[in-house]
């Protein structure tokens, strides 16, 4: 008899919710490609509660730039991660998030600050 893995949600077809929609896994590794992986590189490390996981994940990170694994494989190491507890992140849609946010802050470094005053207004 086999005994279930307390890690069942690696596979493909875990599914995950998020603000109450059933989101699948697959959606997100989609749209978390390696080019947004790689943007938010550090974080994802720094995220890492012990030295171990975050040993585990720089050598993803090398071995992805080298060329000997392929995207999936860096994506499903750091899940790995995740899914563990290792990580600050709770889910990998919370990661998507997050760079979703770092990315917004980065295009709108200007427009945060003026963000809620109007423009072209004289003060009387």
């Amino acid at each position: 008899m086999r005994v279930k893995s307390p890690y069942t949600n690696i596979n493909n077809n875990a599914n995950t919710t998020y603000r109450g929609v059933i989101v699948k896994d697959k959606d997100i590794r989609t749209k978390l490609n390696a080019k947004k992986i790689l943007y938010i590189e550090d974080e994802i490390i720094q995220s890492l509660n012990s030295d171990i996981s975050k040993m585990l994940i720089k050598n993803a990170y090398n071995k992805y730039k080298s060329q000997k694994i392929h995207e999936r494989k860096l994506y499903y190491a750091i899940k790995r991660q995740v899914v563990q507890g290792c990580s600050d992140f709770s889910s990998m849609q919370e990661v998507l998030d997050f760079f979703d946010k770092k990315e917004y802050n980065t295009i709108n470094k200007i427009g945060d600050k003026n963000e809620n005053q109007i423009r072209n207004s004289n003060p009387r």
